[in-house]
């Protein structure tokens, strides 16, 4: 029985033990870096349209186990992310959780079928972190954070 996005939760964390390993199954690989077979892409579908940053690789990895593909970490291969520095120059915080919000809220729908008593519950969940920034982006200016 699904309650609240439990069934949209990835099961699982990896322990270092796991990364020793030269291959690794994951539920979802980092778009940062990932590599894919064209002819599977275009089975999936490509990516989804409706979702501009945030949340691609979850669309993608569910994509993926509906045909009982898998995702694999190649541990032997090391990429630096320097993560939002395009991003953080044309967005601010705000409407960046805003955006990963949206796109949360997209993915959780329509791939993992949340119903509407979670909907509700999501949308007050969201609602209640953008309350929270509207706090929290002034006291890091002040800061400097």
């Amino acid at each position: 029985m699904s309650f609240c996005f439990i069934n949209g939760l990835k099961v699982g964390e990896y322990s270092k033990l796991d990364f020793e390993q030269k291959k690794l199954e994951v539920d979802c690989v980092s778009g940062a870096f990932f590599v894919i077979k064209f002819d599977i892409f275009k089975e999936i579908g490509y990516f989804d349209e409706n979702v501009f940053l945030f949340y691609e690789e979850d669309i993608l990895a569910s994509k993926l186990q509906k045909l009982n593909l898998k995702e694999l970490s190649l541990n032997t291969v090391n990429f630096k992310h320097f993560e939002s520095q395009t991003i953080s120059k044309v967005m601010n915080y705000f409407n960046k959780i805003k955006r990963i919000q949206k796109s949360k809220m997209y993915y959780q729908k329509k791939y993992n079928n949340i119903n509407n008593f979670e909907i509700v519950i999501f949308t007050i969940i969201n609602y209640w972190r953008r309350l929270e920034l509207l706090i929290e982006i002034p006291i890091r200016k002040l800061l400097g954070k």
